[in-house]
């Protein structure tokens, strides 16, 4: 008797669908960076608008991101993802309990528990704030299902992401097939 791949059941016809989902359970199918400045608005929560626009896509398993809408990871395989990021925006123009965070957007709108915040309490010229977003389990329907990483900052005006070695960052592994 043989046992079946992760993610099959005994019993189940096994197709190329459902091997491929069974064989990328726990691989990370998405990186990538935003390497360039990105001005980012001032708001108090990530909005679609300040979505990061990734430059530098490192790994794309599944063709899940497109130089058209360079903010969206639109994974054509339904199931459960997990999603990891990260901003780093500039201090400048931060006064005491001024904010600076990161939201997830699924399908344009926030997702329970999709937001994290930093509160700055000391203004440094050339400084930044790295604020890691919320670790999310998202469920993609693999046809039109898309996710955006969207920092924020309320200083009042627009403020830059950092580049260099504290640039924003994403990171997707799949997770499983949907039940």
């Amino acid at each position: 008797m043989t046992t079946p791949p992760p993610g099959l059941l005994p019993g189940q016809r096994v197709t190329a669908d459902r091997l491929n989902a069974a064989l990328l359970i726990g691989r990370t199918v998405f990186t990538a960076y935003r390497d360039a400045t990105q001005a980012i608005t001032s708001t108090t929560v990530g909005e679609v608008g300040n979505a990061l626009q990734w430059d530098n896509v490192t790994l794309d398993l599944l063709g899940a991101w497109s130089p058209s809408q360079p903010t969206r990871f639109r994974p054509p395989i339904p199931g459960i993802y997990q999603c990891l990021g990260s901003a780093s925006i500039d201090e400048y123009g931060a006064s005491a309990g001024t904010l600076r965070g990161v939201s997830w957007r699924f399908n344009g709108t926030l997702p329970p528990s999709g937001t994290a915040r930093t509160q700055v309490t000391t203004a440094l010229a050339d400084t930044y704030v790295t604020c890691p977003a919320p670790e999310l389990p998202v469920v993609f329907d693999g046809a039109a299902d898309y996710i955006e990483l969207c920092p924020f900052q309320n200083s009042g005006a627009s403020i830059n992401t950092a580049t260099g070695s504290v640039r924003p960052s994403i990171v997707i592994s799949y997770a499983g097939p949907i039940a």
